[in-house]
């Protein structure tokens, strides 16, 4: 098979924006729908509730770990690969067959043990209320994350973002009227959930009959399933690296201090979320871009814009933290205010150690990378056990923090270790010293009042583009491509003002 010629460097730096701001809609749409239900559903809902549903959600995540909810992800490399280019239709019938009738199977492994976790993990009867409609969305969760897989594997992007926000739409939409207006509480956000996955389901399923005769195959089933396996590997590790806390911290402290954790982690998981539209990008390109003859700047500028991007998210949330509870939330739930930075910076790093470990799939050694996720697991435990008893929710935050930081430094080391790389040095010397100034300032003039709270912060966030120019951070293409840009958003509305 023939290679097309690599493209410019501008070129690819331009698909990669537009890869990211596809992908980012759904992303950010999800987010930002989330933050405003929250406005909603914590008048309603109790800091035991709001506890209760973050448990609910960990669990449904554990044990579709545990129970081959990662069997979707095979689809990529037999979707690709070459004895199965002429039998597409067959691939993706089985894997999205497969992922629902694997979901029914966890569901029904999952229910009788229904009794242990409301003993064992919530200490809550009431949780056997709520374990059955977590159980029941298992055959659908499955499929969707099958459905979204085929979906990226065929490039369908717009039909993927518009899939996305519907699902999004459709869940908000039920949530804030049955919990916000009907006060319907647990059972209502439940409830909502998996009436909306059957549906969006059900539109996939005539959505894929109407581009293609999907088949099964057994056989092509069971290569599926043992190719999957070792993909879970990594995820068990990395869900208790990201979700372990609120476990532990469940062990010794209130389902109300589990509810104000598990919405700072939220917030903070918004640098992650964010990022996730670019490494959605990276993952796929990384292959290709590594191969290039100029492979070490490419890659060099791509990690400055990632960095980038990182900041500026951290910069946000730290600095939009009070303000944006003291407006969106109730007062019980404001203590979640000074974690949101904490957990915040701790996603950005563990953001960067993603970046890097992505060179580990494209020289063909993934081992590496899984040994790291099981460093980070080893890692995570060993200071939840022993920061959390203590120091209870801050002791989670710190962990996360911690946890992370030695990830990334192990990420650092193996990808240089296996294969030297360059950075841009001094431009990330300029982001890091300009970020720095921020959060001194802020830190160093604390502000009571909302409008105050608000004023300060937007100021002090506009400091950052303001600091990066002023240093010269742009190169000088990016400058011609700045004023280019701005020069075309002053004709358009000239035009329009003229019109």
């Amino acid at each position: 098979m023939s290679t097309a010629p690599a493209s410019s460097p501008r070129s690819l730096f331009v698909d990669a924006f537009r890869g990211t701001l596809v992908y980012s809609i759904p992303y950010v749409g999800q987010r930002a729908v989330g933050i405003l239900v929250l406005a909603v559903v914590t008048r309603v809902l109790t800091r035991d509730d709001f506890g209760m549903l973050s448990l609910l959600e960990q669990v449904g995540s554990v044990l579709s770990i545990l129970l081959c909810g990662s069997f979707s992800a095979s689809l990529g490399y037999f979707y690709f690969r070459k004895d199965l280019l002429t039998q597409r239709a067959r691939v993706v019938g089985t894997v999205i067959l497969g992922s629902v009738l694997l979901g029914v199977g966890a569901a029904s492994i999952s229910w009788p043990a229904s009794g242990f976790l409301a003993e064992k993990v919530f200490r809550s009867r009431d949780a056997l209320r709520y374990l059955p409609l977590v159980f029941l969305s298992m055959p659908f969760d499955f499929g969707l994350e099958a459905f979204y897989g085929w979906l990226r594997v065929e490039n369908l992007q717009t039909a993927f973002a518009r899939i996305s926000l519907l699902k999004i739409a459709l869940a908000a939409s039920g949530i804030v009227v049955l919990v916000g207006v009907f006060k319907m509480q647990v059972m209502a956000y439940l409830g909502t959930n998996l009436c909306v996955n059957a549906i969006v389901t059900a539109i996939l399923v005539a959505y894929l009959f109407r581009r293609a005769r999907p088949s099964a195959s057994f056989s092509l089933f069971v290569e599926m399933f043992r190719f999957s396996v070792p993909l879970g590997l990594s995820l068990i590790a990395m869900f208790v690296v990201n979700f372990g806390d609120q476990f532990v911290l469940r062990q010794y402290r209130s389902l109300a201090e589990v509810g104000v954790y598990a919405l700072a982690y939220r917030l903070g998981m918004v640098v992650a979320l964010a990022y996730q539209s670019f490494h959605t990008y990276w993952a796929a390109q990384v292959y290709g871009i590594l191969q290039r003859e100029d492979a070490d700047p490419v890659f060099a500028r791509l990690f400055t814009y990632a960095s980038l991007l990182l900041c500026l998210c951290v910069l946000i949330l730290t600095l939009g933290a009070k303000p944006g509870l003291r407006l969106l939330v109730a007062p019980d739930f404001r203590a979640a205010a000074p974690l949101i930075p904490v957990l915040a910076g701790a996603n950005a790093i563990r953001s960067v150690s993603e970046f890097l470990r992505c060179r580990f799939l494209a020289a063909g050694r993934p081992a590496y990378k899984t040994y790291i996720d099981w460093a980070g697991l080893a890692v995570s435990l060993t200071l939840y056990f022993l920061l959390i008893p203590r120091l209870g929710m801050w002791g989670g935050a710190i962990a996360t923090l911690g946890t992370f930081v030695v990830m990334a430094l192990l990420s650092i080391v193996g990808t240089y270790w296996m294969d030297p790389y360059k950075v841009e040095s001094a431009r990330l010397l300029k982001m890091g010293t300009v970020f720095a100034v921020i959060l001194i300032l802020y830190y160093l003039v604390p502000v009571s009042s909302f409008v105050a709270q608000a004023a300060w912060s937007s100021l002090l966030l506009a400091l950052f583009p303001v600091g990066l120019w002023g240093l010269r951070f742009p190169t000088e293409g990016e400058r011609q491509t700045l004023r280019s840009a701005l020069y075309a958003v002053v004709s358009r509305h000239r035009r329009s003002a003229d019109a």
